[in-house]
């Protein structure tokens, strides 16, 4: 079982509005998951609670598809689907340095000619 995410809301955090998500852990705790929007809001107005909006959906909609990939990723895929999954959600996390993700792909690479790499039942024995 999965992450459970719920809708969500906007909220004004710092003169920009923010993103949050509820979800429900695998042991059933609820989690929460904020994320700034980068639309300007003001004390008074909703302006720009649309936008905040639409990208709530869109942010939403992406950890949906990310949890369904990762919840598909299971004893019948090879280590190197793994490790290029890891990847590519570092990749789209701006918080990693580039140098983190040149280091991952040097990993990669050394990997690409092991026998583990396209050997599913060896990430079942790491799981």
């Amino acid at each position: 079982m999965g992450k459970n995410y719920t809708t969500g809301s906007v909220r004004k955090h710092g003169g920009k509005w923010q993103a949050v998500i509820s979800y429900r852990d695998e042991t059933g705790k609820v989690c929460k998951v904020a994320k700034s929007t980068g639309v300007d809001c003001d004390g008074k107005s909703n302006r720009g609670k649309a936008t905040a909006e639409d990208f709530l959906r869109r942010w939403r909609d992406q950890l949906v598809r990310d949890e369904e990939k990762r919840l598909t990723l299971g004893s019948t895929s090879t280590l190197m689907e793994h490790v290029d999954s890891f990847i590519t959600t570092r990749e789209g996390n701006k918080k990693v340095e580039e140098t983190t993700l040149a280091t991952y792909r040097t990993h990669r690479a050394r990997l690409l000619g092991s026998p583990l790499a396209n050997n599913p039942s060896f990430v079942g024995s790491i799981g």
